[in-house]
C-alpha cells in the first residue's frame, strides 16, 4: 500500500490497491512498514497499537471491527498492545 492509485484524469483515488495482509496478536511486529497501512481490529475486544519505542503511549485504540488507515514512518516498528489486528501493507 505504498502508493495510492490514480484514475484516468491523473487524480488520486480515495481507495487503496489490495496488498499483503497479515494477522498480528499482542507483541512487537517483527517487520517494518513504509507508507500507508490499513489496520482492522478482527477481535471481539478492544485492540490497541503504537510505535514500539513509544512506551509511555497508551496507543491507538480500535473498537471491534473498526478499521483505520495510517501512515507509518519508515524504519519504525509497530507494537500490538492488546487484541488482534489485521494489517494490510
Amino acid at each position: 500500500m505504498r502508493n495510492l492509485p490514480f484514475d484516468g484524469n491523473n487524480a488520486i483515488m480515495q481507495c487503496s490497491a489490495l496488498g499483503n495482509c497479515k494477522n498480528f496478536e499482542a507483541g512487537v511486529i517483527d517487520q517494518t512498514f513504509d507508507g500507508y497501512i490499513r489496520v482492522k481490529n478482527i477481535g471481539e475486544e478492544m485492540a490497541a497499537i503504537r510505535y514500539q519505542d513509544q512506551t509511555g503511549s497508551d496507543g491507538l485504540h480500535l473498537s471491534p471491527d473498526e478499521t483505520e488507515y495510517l501512515r507509518v514512518e519508515r524504519g519504525r516498528k509497530i507494537e500490538v498492545i492488546a487484541g488482534t489486528v489485521n494489517i494490510m501493507y
